[in-house]
């Protein structure tokens, strides 16, 4: 014969869970559900920043590499040249892919004296620029690229009324000696 389970007041307590034991779970799940959540957000985020820098560089290159190619007395043309957030055109003027609607570009160029390094050779060129960035205006990506002044525009024609860049050289340098230890090589 069976017997009846006594059941006691403590006992029937203990059974299952209260009611603050289940708000305390789903506080602790909901905190977990949220972490994850913010961490997949914050990772989407990235991934477009990343992609966007990429989509940027890649704008800025194909520009560059068209600038480059141009003549060196067209070069100061580009300079303000604006490409509007979703208005890019790649070299034959075809618009540039989707992914690049995002962006936009513009083009500084200008005159510069670069020295080469470990020579302390001065050269005459013009510093190009290209600049991508998004729809609030922030800078994704700068790139530069000097170009040297082509000789033929560096050398003055040579006849007598304009002395020859070689010429002009070897006058400065001796006027400078003249001056600094007064032998009166300026005769020549």
């Amino acid at each position: 014969m069976l017997m009846p389970r006594a059941t006691t007041r403590t006992q029937m307590l203990r059974r299952g869970f209260t009611l603050l034991e289940s708000l305390m779970a789903a506080g602790i799940l909901l905190a977990v559900v949220m972490a994850i959540m913010t961490a997949v957000t914050a990772g989407q985020h990235h991934a477009f920043q990343a992609q966007q820098k990429i989509c940027g560089t890649l704008a800025a290159e194909e520009l560059l590499s068209r600038l480059i190619r141009q003549p060196y007395a067209n070069l100061a043309n580009w300079n303000g040249m604006i490409e509007p957030v979703g208005e890019m055109t790649d070299g034959s003027g075809a618009p540039m892919p989707a992914n690049m609607n995002h962006i936009g570009r513009e083009v500084s160029v200008t005159t510069t004296m670069h020295v080469m390094p470990g020579l302390g050779v001065k050269v005459l060129g013009r510093t190009l620029a290209v600049r991508t960035f998004d729809v609030q205006n922030q800078t994704l990506t700068t790139i530069r690229a000097f170009v040297p002044q082509p000789a033929e525009e560096t050398l003055p024609p040579d006849d007598d009324d304009n002395p020859g860049l070689i010429e002009s050289l070897v006058d400065g340098v001796v006027d400078s000696l003249d001056g600094l230890l007064g032998i009166g090589l300026g005769g020549r």
